[in-house]
């Protein structure tokens, strides 16, 4: 049922401008499903409108609107507060790339607009003006069991924009949805062609499910499916460990992603990244985390434990920890006495320790004031010897206790 709260007041006030207007509006597409879906408008983030107006007549009635996508019907529109996606209703006809239309008509009518949309929980529209709720394809019994189904044939919808499959995967991993029968089918059929779709496109699909509450079942819907060997076919032999260390680590992406690839080899790891055009900073966070999959650190002593939090820093050091924790549950270890371990470097992360040479209370312009010396190499060797003592020892982090040590160098 639609939530009872009903749209924001300024989102209404927009919608009635078109009706005065003489123009259809309707509420349509994902801001429908998420305020059917959790109870409330409130949950929409982003609104979605659909008109009878053309674009030139939507600029006319409203001073601030940005033509983003004016030649396929859309026109943004900022009014108050509100910011809504306006479309002309429109029919799309060939689509020869397999992911956009060669061309776009307009029409008056919403249901023909539906017409052309991907799943039917997002094939809904609604005008609170007048209470009315044009539902052709059944997505509000699809929302209310759960279930992504086409609009029509999925084979066609398919076959128009090869995205839809990772689209379809995305939805029933991070919405808790069943893939309707005749849908998963198609998508076997014609997982071959993902490649079809540029990378970065593939990969942006790729992080929604990663981000989501369920990437574990993300990933495994992407092997049943057959699309896992067209995207990353070096990732199948590691998948089971990937699946138990990914469903404990927490919505960041380079630590999911690190997980996903938890097994791989850099040469592995950086090969899909680059090939997805991921961007390279995030790449080289993902391979120092991989770069540490190897090391186990349950019989590390406490000096160990601030040598390594003072390499890696504590937020990676913290993302780690996760990383080794879910290996462990993952394969079913008696995980005592590394959890043990794992925990007593989460506390040290938590304590304020010298652990970078900004931490240490002498800089290198007291280290040349004490030894008479100028500025070169030999200061920054002082300052990282320095930095070794109190990471050994923190206690010795003081004014006094560092300029006894400096002065043994003199000696």
């Amino acid at each position: 049922m639609l939530p009872g709260d009903g749209p924001p007041e300024g989102l209404c006030a927009l919608m009635t401008k078109f009706k005065e207007a003489g123009f259809a509006v309707y509420i349509v597409g994902g801001a429908i499903r998420d305020a059917m879906l959790y109870g409330s408008w409130r949950a929409v983030i982003d609104w979605d409108l659909a008109t009878s107006a053309l674009p030139h007549q939507v600029e006319a009635l409203f001073p601030h609107t940005i033509p983003q996508g004016r030649e396929h019907g859309t026109v943004r529109v900022l009014s108050g507060d509100i910011e809504a996606e306006v479309t002309t209703f429109r029919i799309e006809e060939g689509y020869s790339d397999h992911r956009r239309p060669d061309t776009v008509s307009f029409t008056g009518q919403i249901q023909k607009d539906l017409q052309r949309r991907d799943f039917t929980i997002g094939a809904m529209a609604y005008d609170p003006l007048v209470q009315e709720f044009v539902d052709p394809y059944g997505g509000r019994e699809d929302l209310e069991g759960r279930l992504l189904r086409a609009v029509g044939d999925p084979r066609l919808r398919l076959a128009e924009d090869h995205l839809r499959m990772l689209r379809a995967v995305r939805f029933a991993s991070t919405l808790a949805f069943q893939l309707e029968e005749s849908l998963a089918q198609a998508i076997c059929e014609a997982s071959h062609n993902i490649g079809t779709i540029a990378p970065e496109r593939i990969a942006m699909e790729l992080v929604k499910i990663l981000r989501g509450p369920d990437p574990a079942r993300g990933l495994l819907l992407l092997q049943e499916l057959g699309l896992l060997r067209e995207v990353m076919p070096q990732l199948g032999p590691d998948l089971e460990l990937s699946l138990g260390i990914i469903a404990q680590t927490p919505p960041v992406l380079d630590l999911r992603i690190a997980a996903m690839l938890w097994g791989s080899s850099e040469e592995v790891a950086r090969d899909i990244l680059s090939r997805l055009r991921f961007p390279r900073s995030l790449v080289e966070r993902v391979l120092l985390l991989l770069g540490w999959q190897q090391i186990n650190p349950q019989g590390w002593t406490e000096h160990q434990m601030r040598q390594f939090l003072s390499q890696v820093g504590k937020g990676r050091a913290l993302d780690l920890v996760a990383l080794w924790r879910g290996e462990a549950r993952s394969r079913g270890e008696d995980t005592l006495k590394l959890e043990a371990q794992l925990e007593h470097l989460v506390i040290l992360a938590g304590q304020d320790l010298p652990l970078r040479l900004e931490d240490i209370a002498m800089d290198g312009r007291g280290v040349m004031e004490l030894l008479a010396m100028e500025s070169g190499p030999g200061v920054g060797k002082i300052l990282n010897s320095l930095l070794a003592k109190v990471i050994e020892n923190p206690a010795l982090n003081n004014e006094a206790a560092l300029q006894q040590l400096v002065l043994k160098w003199k000696e």
